[in-house]
């Protein structure tokens, strides 16, 4: 069956207008001038260059048979000849049989078609649901990377719509190497490299802290002492104290042959051969070796003040956070050590005869450097980076996406296990379709081979001309004419026939004739497919008694028939309208679907219609009144029919004579009087006469008839 209608630019449908038909029976109502015509006109030639830029979808393979002023005009107004229409003739009552099982078959096979299409359409949608969600998901690298400080907008140009980015993104295959980036990292190369005035980097020193010698070490480690020859000697090594005697020396003063004073007692009791003695005792190698300590406290002293670890990586930008606390953590205990050892030396020249073993600092300032050779590479590699701007900038854009694939992983990987899914899903439905359409040709192949053996144009002649007779038109009947033509005839035998028929008949014949084309076929050899039949206002210019017996016939031929796979009906009449509705709620819920078609200032549009809504003729005129939305023309237009209608129809009075009251000449009314009073009020004959139109002074003018007649309340009740 036909499942949707899209119209769009095209008569009234401004933009796009959507029909979703889920029912094998559809009544469309609309006021004339509403869409309904093009609707009908788009089903009977879906491939004219006015319906460009619409569509239409089928759930199977589907006959559309058409009757509208189209049809009409194709079949009836050529050379008043009519193709013969094959239907099963009476006789070969056991091929009759066989043909009408393989019909019940047929039907059956496409029934099952279309649920398997159904189904796959389900799975399409499910499948169709998870993909867009991911697309959805992927696209915030869109809105997030195109927005802000934009650095990163360029690894996104040329994916500027969401299907294209999605597909790049789901393209990139990720190696068993990746390693995760930081945005911020992409995002400090992306903004170095769009300065051009950005140069190349100096490298890191790295620390290079100079410990002892071996001979350095051995002399901290080994005892210092004076010589102990002498009594001097003896004496102050008993005592021990040879550091305080060696220090009390520096402040000795010779004064001639004098005692000097002792830097101890301050007595005069230091004879010059007393002070050369003591002397004596810190000549030779202990002086030197103090000497020594001397130098390597100075050597350290000066390592430790001419290093400044916080400089050298001060507003660094390659060292990150993690790094930067273990540099900062690291070189306070290689400071903290280094002073040790400084306090050591300190100690050891104090104390010569002290064994001091010193901290080893290599493992703690190689921390220091890993760090150093660390940002050196980094270094290194924004270097080149400036060196080959353009690599690099391709290099940015290829890791950011890498970033981005797996930051997606999760979603991607929803995505192509719904697509497994699905694929598998229609794989085996495929299959059931592909049997399914092998049952149904072998079937209408067998099909046409018996309708040749009992096919012929005779029946439709005597079911046409029966039909006339039921609704007792006598004036013309349809003839044979030759082995596969209709003709008009009178019996007067005048040509033209059709042309000479009043607009009523025109409308009988030619929808006697759509019934029989629907129920056979213009092609002998053709086999039978799913048929659906669209009808469009068939009871225009036909008496009330004709409109009930075409309603009868749409039901009986039609909408009561399974052979049919789909009933789309559009009619301007409510009573028509109602005539065709379901009366059972249940099988209006199962099969039935009502809809209105409106037009406003926006062009058509389509509504769902409940039972409860459906109004007659005059009602809907009110409401077309109330409806400000609607075109001016269509307003004033069904201002005249209700006038004329509850004046001429309902109080069987005359109204004219209203429109000569005082109240209604002012210059304001005269448009409003000139267009109740026209002899012909269809909407297209007065379109272009109401330019002046104005909804107050119409609606007004309109209160004042009801209220000069006596009729106010009435006009109050339906204007609610």
């Amino acid at each position: 069956m036909i499942t949707e209608i899209n119209l769009e630019n095209v008569a009234c449908y401004k933009s796009r207008t959507h029909i979703a038909l889920a029912k094998r029976n559809t009544l469309i109502y609309g006021l004339n001038g509403a869409g309904k015509s093009t609707i009908s006109n788009f089903l009977y030639n879906p491939t004219d260059d006015d319906f460009s830029s619409c569509s239409l979808l089928k759930s199977q393979d589907l006959e559309t048979l058409v009757y509208n002023q189209k049809f009409v005009e194709d079949y009836f107004y050529e050379d008043g000849e009519l193709r013969g229409v094959f239907t099963l003739s009476k006789e070969n009552k056991e091929i009759k049989i066989e043909i009408g099982e393989l019909e019940t078959e047929l039907s059956k096979k496409g029934i099952q078609k279309e649920d398997y299409l159904a189904e796959l359409k389900k799975s399409r949608e499910r499948y169709h649901a998870v993909r867009n969600n991911t697309i959805e998901a992927a696209w915030k690298i869109k809105t997030t990377y195109t927005g802000g400080d934009r650095v990163l907008e360029f690894c996104i140009r040329g994916l500027m719509k969401k299907e294209k980015l999605y597909e790049h993104l789901k393209g990139i295959s990720l190696s068993e190497e990746f390693q995760s980036i930081s945005i911020e990292s992409l995002k400090q190369r992306a903004s170095v490299l769009s300065d051009e005035s950005a140069t190349e980097q100096k490298a890191l020193d790295e620390i290079l802290i100079k410990g002892l010698t071996i001979d350095e070490t051995d002399l901290l480690k080994n005892e210092i002492r004076a010589k102990t020859e002498g009594p001097v000697g003896e004496f102050i090594e008993k005592l021990g104290n040879s550091n305080w005697v060696s220090e009390g020396l520096s402040f000795v003063q010779e004064s001639g042959d004098e005692p000097s004073v002792c830097p101890f007692c301050q007595e005069r009791t230091l004879s010059k051969a007393l002070i050369e003695s003591i002397r004596s005792i810190f000549d030779g190698d202990y002086k030197d070796l103090k000497l020594q300590l001397s130098e390597v406290l100075k050597a350290q002293e000066s390592q430790i003040q001419n290093l400044d670890l916080d400089a050298i990586v001060d507003e660094c930008k390659y060292i990150s956070q993690d790094d930067l606390d273990l540099w900062k953590s690291t070189s306070q205990h290689l400071v903290a050590l280094l002073n040790g050892n400084l306090k050591s030396i300190q100690e050891k020249i104090l104390n010569p005869q002290k064994s001091i073993a010193i901290e080893d600092v290599s493992s703690t300032s190689e921390i220091l450097n890993k760090i150093i050779r660390k940002i050196n590479s980094e270094i290194k590699a924004f270097n080149q980076s400036i060196a080959n701007r353009k690599q690099s900038i391709d290099k940015v854009q290829s890791d950011f996406w890498e970033q981005m694939r797996s930051d997606y992983a999760p979603d991607i990987k929803a995505d192509e296990d719904a697509e497994t899914a699905f694929l598998k899903e229609k794989q085996a439905l495929d299959s059931k379709i592909e049997q399914t359409d092998n049952k149904i040709s072998a079937i209408q192949t067998k099909l046409v081979s018996l309708r040749k053996k009992t096919i012929n144009i005779d029946a439709s002649v005597d079911a046409i001309n029966n039909r006339l007779n039921d609704l007792g038109v006598t004036g013309f009947k349809i003839e044979k004419h030759g082995d596969s033509m209709y003709q008009l005839a009178r019996d007067s035998h005048s040509k033209n026939v059709f042309r000479s028929l009043s607009e009523g008949e025109k409308t009988l014949i030619s929808f006697l004739y759509f019934i029989e084309r629907c129920n056979g076929t213009l092609d002998p050899t053709k086999s039978t497919t799913a048929k659906a039949v669209v009808i469009d206002d068939p009871i225009s210019s036909l008496s009330h008694i004709y409109v009930f017996n075409i309603g009868q016939y749409i039901k009986r031929e039609f909408v009561n028939n399974p052979s049919y796979s789909q009933i789309i009906v559009l009619t301007h009449s409510l009573y028509f309208f109602y005539e065709l509705t379901f009366t059972k709620k249940e099988d209006r819920d199962q099969q039935q679907e009502l809809m209105r078609l409106v037009k406003s200032s926006n062009g058509a549009e389509i509504k769902r219609m409940r039972y409860e809504e459906i109004q007659n003729d005059y009602q809907t005129y009110w409401a077309t009144v109330k409806d400000t939305s609607q075109q001016p023309a269509l307003i004033a237009n069904c201002m005249r029919n209700i006038i004329e209608h509850f004046f001429a129809f309902v109080r069987k009075r005359d109204y004219n004579n209203v429109f000569q009251l005082p109240e209604l000449s002012e210059d304001r009314f005269k448009s409003f009087n000139r267009y109740m009073n026209r002899e012909s009020h269809s909407l297209g004959q007065n379109i272009f006469d109401i330019k002046e139109f104005d909804y107050s002074h119409f609606t007004e003018g309109m209160k004042l008839v009801f209220e000069k007649t006596g009729y106010v309340d009435h006009y109050k009740a339906m204007m609610k």
